[in-house]
């Protein structure tokens, strides 16, 4: 069984690490790449009717990739957010443990 100084300072570490790994996932999210796509309205407007079947096509092709990846931001926002509370949470239960 751990002493209670030991359990204080692995939970001290852990809540660091919860927020270092939430940082990180934040700097991700301004550093990385997004697809967006956007229908080419010249090419469109030079293909031979019905115009309105490939506009859809091409739209739909054009919301799915802007859709997985705004999901996939929210999703790694949502984690490093999640992580940060955490760890902050824990490291603030220290503190209150050992003043």
């Amino acid at each position: 069984m751990a002493s209670r100084g030991g359990m204080v300072f692995m939970a001290w570490y852990l809540g660091l690490a919860l927020v270092a790994l939430g940082l990180l996932g934040s700097a991700a999210l301004m550093s990385i790449r997004s697809d967006f796509a956007m229908v080419d309205t010249a090419r469109l407007s030079q293909q031979s009717p019905p115009v309105l079947e490939k506009l859809a096509r091409s739209y739909a092709q054009v919301v799915e990739v802007g859709e997985n990846t705004v999901a996939t931001r929210l999703t790694v926002f949502r984690d490093a957010v999640w992580l940060i509370v955490v760890g902050a949470a824990l490291q603030g239960g220290v503190w209150f443990i050992t003043r």
